[in-house]
């Protein structure tokens, strides 16, 4: 009695054994365990990024209240300043009822495109209803908090009254809710989540069960009206099936997740035992240590700065700080010696390139180049004029800064746009760059007719020296054959003074600001003593 004691006990250790090693061999390292089973990991399954093993350059953008443009142009504004700034991980925070399918498909766009490469996550904190679970779709892992909820993503148009439409938009309904579908299952195939889940989210007569393998243990979520589920599975509801059958039957039935008449809405734990969410957490600090970011992420809210810094890299003020900055440049170039224009034009081209700088887009290679550009074009001007090259090589160095400027890049990364989010970018600042150079050429030729007639204005121009026109002249001075229309040519560069040929005798005389190579033909337009104004023909 007692040998067949110890044999059975032998036997029953050699089995126990069998199975701990089948379990381990059949339960890859990063499965999703769960408390009474587990999910086989759908990583390999997905195109989404690796998760780094330490993050050092975190960020969290909030998407809170109603999903609409206005919400959409900020998370854009931001997902291009992680970019800028080489995000190792974005963090979104979800807090939503949902909105807009319009805005909920280019925020989804914008993670999947633009963050292509940047392992980011959802965390529902406290709710991510409708388009705010779409949303989470789109991100690599979802995180829920404890206590919150995901799901009810029914598409629905709510009319002007604020309640939804009556059965004749039906066909809209079915519409929208169609192109809403297929995007949700697109997520959910680019991230590895349960489609089945996803679908029963999205929309009703979707049932869903939890189902488990009865060899290994290994858990699953299936639409049991697909893939012939419903005679695959024992003990599955409504079905007729023998004792006998049922026992070759390699899956077993454990519940029903969500009936066919309902949309899906998971707890917390729902979706952390469905294996859509990874973990539950307390709380934000428990989910940056279970991502192991070292020290505080950088926590994009719309505070006074973040409102501030999109002010300034809005295309309205893109196009003013350009024009202002161009023609206060031209006006101190004008009437050069008070300094005023010039210091005006510094302060508006380093608020265009802070601004963008702050905001990830410019990088400290773009504002050297431009400072390069404005050098050479001063060396034109004043040290070696004529000679066209540097002038020419400045305003190339310029315009290539202000362009790069408007393109979003990370450090070290070169200015070329790579993605959809990249060209709406360009696109916008080239539409204040065009803008603004136009402004600036409207604001120049109104500087050479009106300026010196308008109150405030004319105290940027140098004043007349006195009594210029009053000086004597002697008899038989040259100077005074000229008369007004008389034309020459300049002989020596006029910056604004410089030397006209008449005829054979040279004068001293100087324009009203713009500056004149020699060889230009000139006339006069006015002899104020032996000083001539003359103008360009």
């Amino acid at each position: 009695m007692a040998k067949s004691t110890a044999k059975r006990l032998a036997f029953l250790t050699v089995v126990a054994l069998t199975a701990a090693a089948w379990g381990q061999t059949t339960r890859p390292e990063n499965a999703r365990v769960r408390a009474d089973g587990w999910f086989p990991a759908r990583a390999g399954q997905s195109s989404r990024p690796a998760r780094p093993g330490e993050v050092r350059n975190a960020f969290v953008i909030p998407i809170h209240g109603e999903i609409n443009a206005s919400l959409l142009e900020t998370v854009e504004r931001k997902i291009v300043l992680c970019r800028g700034k080489g995000a190792d991980l974005v963090i979104f925070d979800v807090d939503t009822y949902g909105g807009e399918i319009t805005a909920m498909d280019r925020i989804c766009q914008a993670i999947t495109r633009d963050l292509a490469q940047t392992y980011t996550v959802a965390f529902v904190n406290p709710k991510a209803i409708s388009a705010g679970a779409i949303i989470s779709l789109a991100c690599s892992e979802i995180v829920v908090r404890r206590g919150s909820v995901i799901g009810d993503a029914l598409a629905v148009r709510i009319g002007p009254d604020g309640r939804m439409e009556h059965a004749a938009d039906e066909e809209v309904r079915n519409k929208l809710r169609s192109y809403k579908y297929a995007g949700a299952r697109a997520l959910a195939q680019l991230n590895g989540y349960s489609e089945d889940l996803c679908a029963a989210m999205e929309k009703t007569h979707v049932e869903v069960w939890l189902i488990r393998h009865r060899a290994t243990g290994r858990l699953d979520t299936v639409d049991p009206d697909k893939n012939r589920w419903r005679s695959r599975v024992a003990g599955a509801p409504g079905t007729s099936g023998g004792a006998g059958a049922e026992e070759t039957l390699e899956w077993e039935y454990l519940r029903r997740i969500v009936p066919g008449n309902e949309v899906l809405t998971l707890t917390a734990d729902e979706a952390f035992a469905f294996a859509l969410a990874e973990r539950v957490v307390p709380d934000e600090a428990a989910l940056l240590a279970g991502l192991h970011v070292q020290g505080d992420p950088t926590r994009l809210s719309d505070t006074a700065l973040d409102t501030l810094i999109a002010i300034m890299t809005s295309t309205w003020m893109t196009t003013l700080l350009i024009a202002a900055g161009v023609f206060l440049a031209y006006a101190e170039l004008h009437a050069p010696g008070h300094a005023v224009s010039g210091v005006g034009a510094i302060l508006c081209f380093a608020a265009l390139f802070g601004g963008r700088y702050i905001a990830g887009l410019a990088g400290p290679i773009e504002m050297i180049v431009f400072v390069l550009g404005a050098v050479l074009i001063l060396v034109e001007i004043f040290v070696i004029p004529g000679f066209a090259v540097s002038g020419v090589v400045g305003i190339l160095c310029c315009l290539a800064a202000l362009v790069a400027v408007m393109i979003p890049h990370a450090p070290g990364e070169v200015p070329i746009p790579r993605s959809p989010l990249d060209w709406q970018v360009l696109q916008r600042g080239l539409a204040g760059l065009g803008l603004g150079v136009v402004g600036a050429i409207v604001l120049a030729a109104m500087l050479m007719r009106y300026f010196e007639k308008v109150p405030l204005a004319n105290k940027l121009l140098l004043p007349e020296a006195a009594g210029a026109s009053g000086v004597p002249v002697p008899e038989g001075s040259p100077v005074l054959r000229i008369r007004e229309g008389d034309r020459g040519v300049v002989a020596g560069m006029c910056r604004p003074v410089g030397v006209v040929r008449f005829g054979n005798d040279l004068f001293d005389a100087m324009t009203e600001g713009e500056p004149l190579d020699p060889g230009t033909n000139v006339r006069v337009i006015r002899c104020e003593g032996n000083r001539l104004v003359v103008e360009k023909v």
